[in-house]
């Protein structure tokens, strides 16, 4: 007890974040416990089936191999929830729920260490984080997001902890290096890591980085850049980026001039609708997935047929000749996306529905079950804690029998009132869809709420301290919003991880004011 005494007596900010984030824990808790209650099981998307194959095979077959789309960490840690007693997806919901309720005290930190009037908003900033229901939602879902939105939280927390040693003039080795394996952490996650890496060198230059870090340092950022270039596939990189660059494709250029050919009336279209593109790029997007397949395309099957690397190569090729031709249009796309995934409406809350998991599920087993695709089944029905003798799916039943179980009624209720009652106070600029009217970019005007987040940000670089700490993380999770958007549709999935700081944002005005009134009390 007196080592722990004498550690919070060093470290006040611990034990302040620690203290003051248990409201927000409490709130959270609750929430996570409704949820539970009516949707026990974490949900199997469309994705799962890659995080969960390495550690399925790992046990049933002895089978060691990671997905290229998935490396690394998040499928290698389902694989110790695949030992556990049960069901995984059980295990998977319960620890990714009580990680996001530990995430609160790293953000209640930062809180504590970046404003000066912390106490007035350590409480609200992190019950709007434990209550955001793109968090919570994420949090059930076998996916990486839940894990990479935590690590980023933690990353966020460690550089504040960092920059206040060195505001010191303390070069705090040790805090950095906890700063670093946070941010390896999210970059060993998802490949969506990237993205943050223009905005940490902004963040590097501005501390001046180069005073503090030595050779040991500059080498494993070195190493953990390289790794990243590791993660994710390169054919669905190469098909996303065309994805975005598709109404942008220059059709009088030879190169891939038959496979252009084809496709010239669906870039004609896209193109006469760049300014809708953000919200109309579906038909594309399904085109590069596979949909060529279907249809008069001979020189995108032949060349499918042949070698589907090279195809892969083609649509980078025509990606980057669009990029290199309009790079502004690209960006603008990119722009549009984030700005229309702003908006905490753009998440869709049908998926707490207590029917949600089954409905989803049933068309998913059905086509595996049409196709034999046994070893689908197999995964699946592993994942629910449902065995069946060797060679024949369990029937849907059993699964149904578990993702809806009895007495869900009053819990799901309860949680549906609350989601579809924040929802709409998370509007920050106009719907992009209302009805059949559809906004561009530059009818896209901020709500009172836009206003002032954009006047929080203003703040969080115009208020000396705040700048080193929130003011650079804004620009990482702004450059983030905008850059993960050249390569992905607009999706509120892919928005949540700017969303931490952003949240501190909308305090940095009031911490201003209440700085001033402060000094201006101190000071009589």
């Amino acid at each position: 007890m007196s080592r722990a005494q004498a550690f919070f007596q060093r470290h006040p900010a611990i034990r302040d974040a620690l203290l003051w984030a248990l409201p927000a824990i409490a709130f959270g808790f609750a929430l996570r416990a409704l949820l539970l209650a009516y949707q026990p099981y974490a949900f199997w998307s469309s994705d799962a089936e890659s995080y969960y194959a390495f550690a399925h095979r790992l046990v049933t077959e002895g089978i060691a191999s990671i997905p290229q789309k998935r490396r690394y960490l998040y499928p290698i840690l389902v694989l110790p929830v695949k030992l556990l007693p049960g069901a995984p997806l059980q295990w998977i919901a319960l620890l990714q729920h009580a990680m996001g309720l530990l995430t609160i005290i790293p953000l209640a930190y930062a809180v504590r260490k970046i404003f000066v009037g912390w106490k007035w908003w350590v409480v609200p900033a992190t019950a709007l984080y434990a209550g955001l229901p793109v968090i919570l939602w994420y949090e059930h879902e076998l996916l990486s997001e839940a894990f990479f939105f935590a690590s980023i939280v933690w990353t966020f927390a460690a550089w504040t902890a960092w920059c206040g040693r060195l505001q010191r003039g303390d070069r705090a080795p040790i805090v950095w290096w906890i700063c670093f394996g946070c941010l390896a952490l999210c970059v060993l996650t998802k490949p969506a890591a990237r993205f943050l890496w223009p905005g940490l060198l902004v963040g590097m230059v501005y501390v001046r980085a180069w005073r503090f870090l030595r050779w040991p340092q500059w080498l494993a950022c070195a190493a953990l850049f390289g790794v990243m270039l590791t993660v994710g596939e390169p054919g669905q990189a190469a098909r996303l980026l065309y994805s975005s660059a598709f109404p942008l494709t220059v059709l009088d250029s030879p190169r891939h001039a038959d496979l252009k050919a084809e496709i010239a009336p669906m870039v004609r279209a896209s193109r006469a609708r760049l300014d809708y593109y953000y919200l109309e790029d579906d038909g594309p997007k399904h085109f590069l997935r596979g949909d060529y397949r279907e249809g008069n395309f001979p020189a995108w099957q032949a060349l499918d047929k042949k070698d589907i690397k090279a195809l892969n190569r083609a649509m980078r090729d025509m990606a980057l000749e669009a990029l290199f031709t309009q790079p502004h249009l690209f960006v603008y796309i990119a722009v549009q996306r984030a700005v229309g995934s702003l908006n905490w409406t753009e998440f869709k809350l049908n998926r707490f529905e207590p029917t949600y998991q089954s409905a989803n599920l049933r068309d998913a087993y059905d086509s595996w079950a049409k196709k034999g695709e046994t070893r689908k089944l197999s995964q699946f029905a592993s994942a629910y804690g449902v065995t069946s003798p060797a060679g024949s799916p369990p029937p849907f039943s059993d699964i149904q029998s578990r993702v809806e179980p009895a007495g869900r009624e009053v819990p799901a209720r309860w949680l549906a009132q609350y989601v579809q009652t924040v929802t709409p106070w998370g509007t920050f600029v106009a719907d992009p869809e209302t009805g059949d009217f559809k906004r561009t970019l530059w009818q896209l005007t901020p709500t009172l709420l836009g206003w002032w987040l954009i006047v929080g940000c203003v703040f969080a670089w115009a208020l000396p301290w705040l700048r080193g700490t929130l003011g650079v993380w804004l620009i990482v999770a702004i450059g983030y919003a905008v850059t993960v958007h050249l390569l992905g549709s607009g999706s509120a999935r892919f928005f949540a991880a700017a969303w931490p700081p952003l949240l501190l944002a909308l305090f940095a005005p009031l911490d201003g004011l209440y700085a001033l009134i402060a000094r201006r009390f101190s000071s009589k």
